[in-house]
C-alpha cells in the first residue's frame, strides 16, 4: 500500500498550553501506529524553546516547529491578539513562507489537514500552488456567539462560509460546532463530527496511594481547575469563590495572563495551591486525587474543554458553566453546570460534594461515558481520511 503523506498546519504546539495542542499530540501519537502515514506537523512554539521532546520522537511522524510565538503577558502577544493587521504579516504570512518552502523540500503530500481559521488560509493557498487535491480543517470551537469579543465574526461571515467551502472535509468538534457550521454552510455534506480522546492507559481511575503522596492537602480532597490562566476561563471567579469556601481546598494548575495573581492568591490563602504547569505525567495524579474539576469559562466560543474530558477519564465529576460546547458534556451526566456567579457556584459545589449518593452516581456516569465518548477510537475518525 502507497503510503499517504499529510501535512498537518497548527497555530500553536507543545508545550504551548491548550485543547487544540493536547489534541495534536493526541493525534500524532495515533498516526504514529499506522506506517501507511507519514504526517509532517508545521506549527509555532515558544521564543527560545529547546529540546522538544515530539521532535524525532515518532519514526513517521516529523515535527517542525517555528519559534515565534509569545508568551502570554508579552506585548507581542497582546498585539496578536488585538490586532489582524499584525496577526496576519506576524503569524500568518511566516507560517505561509516556511510552509511553502518546506514543501518545495518535501513534495507529493496527499492532504492538508489546518486546525485554525488561520492555518486554513495557509492550506487553500498552499493546495493551489501544489495542486494538492484534498483539503481537510478542523473547527475546535464555536465562532458565533453573542458575547462582543466574538462579533467580529459576525463581520467576516460570508468570507468564512466562502473559505470552509473551498474544503473537501470540515472536521467539527462536538455537536454545537456540527450544527453551527451546517446551519453556515446550509449543508452538511462536507462535515464530520469529532470528539477529543484520551490515552485510556494515563488517564485512568484507577489510582495508586503511593503516587499521591506529595499532593500537599494531606487527606482532604481538593477542586481541581487545569488550564490557561486566563480571564475568559473563569479564574477571577474561581479565586473569589475559594478564598470565601474556605472548607475546600482548591488546586489550580496551569500558565497565563493571571499567573502571577494566582500565586499571589495562593500565598495569602492555606486552601489555594498553585501547581504551576504540569506535564501529561502529572496531570492524571490530581485529576484522580480531585474530588471535582471546575471550568468556568465566560465565552462561547469553547469547544469541547480537553482538560473536562481528562477528568472524566479519571472519573472526577465536573462542574462547568454552559458556554460552547461544555453543556454537551455536562448533559452526559458526569456532573453540573453552573452559572457564572458566586451563588450557584457555591451551591453547586456544596450540592455535589456534600451528597454522597449524588456524587458516586456522577462518578459512576464518568466512567461509563469515558469508554463510550472518549477512547482513542476516535482517531479513526482522521485515520480514515488521510488513507481514503
Amino acid at each position: 500500500m502507497t503510503k499517504s503523506k499529510i501535512l498537518i498546519l497548527a497555530n500553536t504546539f507543545y508545550p504551548v498550553l491548550g485543547g487544540v495542542e493536547t489534541h495534536l499530540t493526541a493525534l500524532i501519537k495515533e498516526i504514529s501506529k499506522n506506517k501507511n502515514i507519514e504526517a509532517h506537523l508545521i506549527a509555532y512554539t515558544y521564543f527560545r524553546e529547546k529540546n522538544n521532546p515530539y521532535i524525532g520522537l515518532y519514526s513517521n511522524v516529523k515535527v517542525n516547529l517555528l519559534k515565534l510565538a509569545p508568551k502570554p503577558g508579552n506585548a507581542i502577544y497582546w498585539l496578536e491578539c488585538n490586532l489582524w493587521t499584525f496577526y496576519f504579516f506576524y503569524a500568518i504570512f511566516p507560517l505561509f513562507i516556511f510552509t511553502l518552502f518546506y514543501c518545495l523540500k518535501n513534495k507529493s503530500f496527499n492532504v492538508v489537514h489546518a486546525n485554525s481559521h488561520t492555518t486554513g488560509i495557509v492550506a487553500i493557498w498552499i493546495c493551489r500552488i501544489f495542486k494538492i487535491r484534498k483539503k481537510y480543517i478542523s473547527m475546535h470551537g464555536v465562532m458565533f456567539s453573542r458575547l462582543k469579543n466574538f462579533q467580529r465574526y459576525m463581520m467576516y461571515r460570508n468570507l468564512i462560509k466562502r473559505r470552509l467551502g473551498k474544503f473537501d472535509k470540515i472536521f467539527c468538534i462536538g455537536k454545537r460546532s456540527f450544527e453551527e457550521i451546517r446551519h453556515l454552510l446550509g449543508t452538511d455534506d462536507k462535515l464530520e463530527l469529532f470528539r477529543y480522546w484520551v490515552d485510556d492507559n494515563i488517564f485512568t481511575p484507577k489510582l495508586s496511594t503511593e503516587r499521591t503522596k506529595h499532593i500537599g492537602f494531606g487527606r482532604k480532597g481538593f477542586i481541581f481547575y487545569a488550564g490557561r490562566l486566563v480571564e475568559t476561563k473563569g479564574i477571577l471567579l474561581l479565586l473569589k469563590i475559594a478564598a470565601q469556601l474556605t472548607e475546600y481546598n482548591f488546586a489550580i494548575a496551569g500558565d497565563g495572563d493571571l499567573k502571577n495573581l494566582v500565586e499571589e492568591e495562593s500565598r495569602k490563602h492555606s486552601n489555594i495551591k498553585y501547581l504551576g504547569k504540569l506535564n501529561s505525567d502529572q496531570l492524571p495524579i490530581y485529576y484522580q486525587t480531585a474530588k471535582i474539576s471546575i471550568l468556568l469559562t465566560l465565552t462561547d466560543g469553547e469547544g469541547i474543554p480537553n482538560t473536562l474530558v481528562e477528568s472524566i477519564a479519571c472519573g472526577t465529576p465536573v462542574l462547568a458553566t454552559r458556554r460552547g460546547g461544555t453543556s454537551e458534556l455536562v448533559d452526559l451526566g458526569v456532573g453540573l453546570a453552573v452559572k457564572n456567579n458566586q451563588k450557584d457556584v457555591k451551591a453547586k459545589i456544596n450540592l455535589i460534594v456534600g451528597n454522597e449518593k449524588l456524587y458516586q452516581e456522577k462518578r459512576r456516569a464518568c466512567k461509563i461515558i469515558a469508554r463510550k465518548y472518549f477512547s482513542s477510537q476516535n482517531a479513526q475518525i482522521f485515520i480514515k481520511n488521510y488513507l481514503n
